[in-house]
């Protein structure tokens, strides 16, 4: 038997807010249930949300949990869970070599492949990113509605993007390159910092 985080729904509980830490198994009626699963935007816009622990029988985490968490500083998955890590303290919800969710203070693992959509959608409090070498495609709505994202920095040459990768953030932000990805394959077109 088994249970899934939900949004709230009394009118006492409006969202969840401050820190909060999702069970391994929550107790109701003398049964013990497992916690396998959040639900679609269970945190969705919880402005007050500052930190949450993702419990070791979660199984699945849709895309864009988080979103509009503006306020969200920590991530961190307990260390039991076999699906999903936060390796290196990195301040995110990782899946192999995928980024599925970020905050503020994320700092992308060397080892990421990709960000996955809706990663750090609405996370308004971000002002800068580090994209690894390793990153080569961040998928649909990834940084959307990052209105305080200042910088981009990419320590290889930048990846791949969707067209709406970066929806409602200034396009005039810059994004520096690493030099030796600058030198090894330069940027068609396009005026970029180069450190």
């Amino acid at each position: 038997t088994s249970v899934i985080v939900t949004s709230p729904e009394s009118s006492d509980f409006k969202e969840y807010s401050g820190d909060v830490v999702i069970p391994a198994t929550v107790t109701y009626e003398d049964v013990a249930y497992d916690v396998v699963q959040i639900n679609y935007n269970a945190f969705s816009s919880c402005i007050a949300l500052t930190s949450v622990v993702i419990g070791e029988n979660i199984t699945f985490i849709p895309e864009g949990v988080f979103s509009g968490c503006v306020n969200l500083e920590s991530i961190k998955v307990s260390e039991g869970n076999l699906n999903y890590n936060s390796r290196n303290d990195c301040n995110a919800i990782i899946q192999s070599s995928a980024l599925l969710h970020g905050c503020q203070n994320t700092g992308i693992p060397q080892d990421v492949t990709t960000i996955e959509a809706r990663a750090f959608e609405g996370m308004t409090n971000l002002k800068s990113i580090v994209i690894p070498s390793q990153v080569s495609t961040i998928y649909d709505m990834a940084f959307a509605g990052c209105t305080g994202l200042t910088e981009i920095y990419c320590e290889g040459y930048p990846p791949t993007i969707s067209y709406n990768t970066f929806e409602n953030v200034d396009r005039t932000i810059p994004i520096r390159v690493s030099y030796a990805a600058e030198l090894d394959r330069p940027l068609p077109g396009r005026t970029v910092d180069v450190t």
